[in-house]
């Protein structure tokens, strides 16, 4: 059923827009950063945001505001439809932004990720070593 919703990712504060764009890809999915309005046909709302989700290539009725005013991700749109998991959408997201951004900063400070031990869990936590050669 179609319903217009807003969710406030508590654990994504202070994104990385492109950190964001790699998790969203990770998850087969893109960002429009040109189009700035979300639109839900099914509700026919409208919603000011930093970008609109893409999905095989088409927008859909889902968008991304990066900073929500204090400093956290915001989901905006109409999950009907668009074939994503509205229970488990913003977990999903977390997950793989936070995945990407401990290795981004693993590697800034001479880490060595292994990406063959990475493993993830049922309850959501990842386990994956890391290596530093002297």
């Amino acid at each position: 059923m179609s319903c217009w919703r807003t969710y406030t990712c508590d654990v994504l504060k202070n994104v990385d827009r492109k950190v964001v764009e790699e998790a969203l890809a990770k998850m087969d999915l893109g960002i429009d950063f040109d189009d700035k309005e979300v639109y839900g046909s099914w509700e026919d709302r409208r919603e000011a945001v930093d970008g609109v989700l893409v999905k095989d290539g088409n927008h859909i009725s889902m968008g991304v505001v990066l900073d929500d005013g204090t400093g956290h991700l915001k989901l905006v749109g109409d999950f009907y439809m668009t074939g994503l998991n509205s229970e488990t959408f913003q977990d999903e997201l977390s997950r793989a932004y936070q995945r990407i951004n401990i290795t981004a900063l693993a590697e800034l400070n001479g880490w060595t990720v292994d990406e063959a031990t990475v493993e993830e869990h049922a309850d959501g936590s990842c386990e994956f070593e890391i290596y530093q050669y002297a």
